[in-house]
């Protein structure tokens, strides 16, 4: 009998490394990994989301000074799992990116690619759901 074992190894995605935004459209939350934070010196600083109305699937970043960009917050969870988040908070921004890239409805792990003119590229392309919970869709995955 072939035997296909279900626990925490086979079932869990890998947490993320790199340059990477985390969309979770229950809470409206936009997390940004420690290496974006720390390459991009987003710490203290706020930022601008811009979406390409000819294309509106993409999606830039861009670190702005502008009094109307969106403060980047630095959440501590005390005893949290992962202790320190930087986040935004906006479930206009949150559902506006994942329904103009016809994403699913949870959690979206996002790469971030290098500057060009426009500003840091949102590579929509590169979404992942993470902490999938149904047994379906974990399979669906190849897990």
């Amino acid at each position: 009998m072939n035997k296909k074992i279900w626990n925490l190894e086979t079932t869990s995605l890998p947490r993320p490394t790199g340059e990477w935004i985390s969309i979770k459209p229950k809470s409206g939350t936009i997390s940004f990994s420690r290496d974006l934070v720390k390459n991009l010196q987003l710490d203290g600083k706020a930022v601008n989301f811009v979406q390409n109305e000819d294309d509106p699937a993409d999606w830039y970043l861009v670190v702005s000074q502008d009094k109307h960009a969106i403060p980047i917050r630095l959440n501590r969870k005390p005893g949290g799992q992962y202790g320190v988040n930087y986040m935004i908070q906006s479930a206009v921004i949150t559902r506006a990116i994942l329904s103009s890239c016809k994403l699913e409805g949870f959690t979206q792990h996002i790469k971030i690619g290098p500057i060009t003119d426009d500003g840091y590229p949102i590579l929509t392309k590169s979404a992942r759901p993470f902490n999938i919970k149904s047994r379906e869709l974990a399979m669906s995955n190849g897990r």
